[in-house]
This record gives C-alpha cells, structure tokens and sequence, in this order.
C-alpha cells in the first residue's frame, strides 16, 4: 500500500505534546499497514478553533479542560479521554547564561524588571501566555516591562526568539517547549504562588474517519510504552 492509498491520520496538538507526538512519529508508527499520520501544532486557543473550524482531525490532544469542554458539547468522544500529565508554566534564560533566582514573590519580579527582554507566547490563545500574563498583573511590573516584552504565534517560536536574543534575555512558556528548544535553559517553574501545572490530554474526535488508527496512536501516547519519554520531555506523571 502506498501513500497515496494508506489512510492517514490526522493529530492536531498544543504545542506542550509536541516532543511526544513528533517522537512517535519518529519512531515509524504508521509506516506499516496501518497508515500515516500527519500533525499540526499550536497553543490551546488556536488548535481548538483551528478544529473548530473543521480542519481535518482523528485525535486532538489539548488541555484537559479543554478536551473535557468539546466533549460536553460533543465534538470529541468522552469515553476516548486519557490523561498524558502534567506540565508546568516556567522560566528560560538563553544558553551559557547564568540563571537567575527566581524562588520566591520577591525574586521573580526582580529577575522581570532586570531583563532586557521577556519573550513569551501569545497571551489570549496559550496556556502559558495567559499564565504570564495573570502573573505580571499580580507582580504590579506590566507596565514597567510593556516595552520589553514581546509576544509571540506559540511557546515555540518564543523559545527560538530567545535563543536568538542577547543580553540578560528571559523567556515563559510551557517546561516541554523550553526542554524541547535548542539554545535556551530552563530555570525552572514559577515559584510557590504563582506556580501554573497543567494538565494535558488526547482524545478521539467525533469526526474521526479511521477510529481504529487513531485509538492505536491514542493508546500510544498516553500508555505506558511512552511514559518514560513523556517524563523526559518534561510531562508530571503520577
């Protein structure tokens, strides 16, 4: 069977499974008989009305609250829910920069209001973007640093900004997009109180046209095979 005669799956993902769903890619799930799979990415806002919108897709991997929200209204198939874990909001500096403290209420507004640009992803449409954004206003600092800070498409790009930033240059977004990014470090998560895990999952749309497929990727993803790498890439796993 060739490519043009296998069926293929469709995947559309936010951008925090990425790593795990390009490494299940990488690994040739699909090449055989059963199928291909293609993937696109994005933070959560913009998957769910790219979906929305009827973009082709068998398995939508989102935040779980987001998942359990088109499931009620039913989009997805409730009973194909399963959990991937949990991913924190956290801090990057570029690579080779010393990292600053960031341990407490105090330190955070300080390395903040000492960087000389703050790279974030889009703030209405991204889990973390919106986090940040919640966090700024509490720290009192938004206004301070309005003119350093620069938003981006996703936790990706903004990632690859940083990268390519100079100075004491920081960057927020999801642990998986800053694990997954050449030439940044992560610091760590935010601190104690303004801290952010989210919780992640896939499920099998209702518009699925091979439900087989796409509950052998499914089961793939959020199975055990893969809960090593999922940790790796910077999943909590209970």
């Amino acid at each position: 069977m060739n490519d043009a005669t296998r069926p293929m799956l469709h995947v559309l993902s936010a951008g925090a499974a990425r790593t795990i769903v390009q490494s299940i890619h990488d690994s040739g799930f699909g090449d055989g008989r059963q199928g291909a799979f293609e993937a696109g990415f994005g933070p959560v806002g913009a998957i769910r009305e790219l979906f929305l919108a009827g973009e082709p897709c068998d398995v939508l991997i989102l935040s779980r609250s987001a998942i359990d929200d088109l499931a009620a209204g039913g989009f997805v198939d409730r009973a194909t829910v399963a959990a991937l874990g949990g991913v924190s909001t956290g801090l990057a500096v570029r690579e080779l920069t010393d990292p600053p403290v960031i341990d407490d209420e105090s330190s955070l507004r300080s390395c903040l209001l000492a960087a000389d640009s703050i790279h974030v992803p889009d703030r209405h449409k991204s889990t973390a973007g919106a986090h940040v954004a919640q966090v700024l206003e509490r720290l009192g600092v938004g206004d301070a640093i309005a003119d350093r800070l620069h938003e981006h498409p996703s936790g990706t790009i903004a990632m690859e900004e940083l990268a390519r930033s100079a100075g004491s240059a920081i960057g927020c977004t999801q642990v998986t997009e800053i694990l997954e990014a050449a030439g940044v470090t992560l610091v760590g998560p935010f601190p104690p109180g303004f801290e952010l895990t989210t919780e992640y999952a896939g499920a099998i749309t209702t518009r699925a046209t091979n439900h087989a497929l796409a509950a052998a990727f499914l089961g793939v993803l959020t199975g055990d095979a893969t809960a090593g790498a999922r940790r790796r890439a910077g999943f909590e796993i209970d």
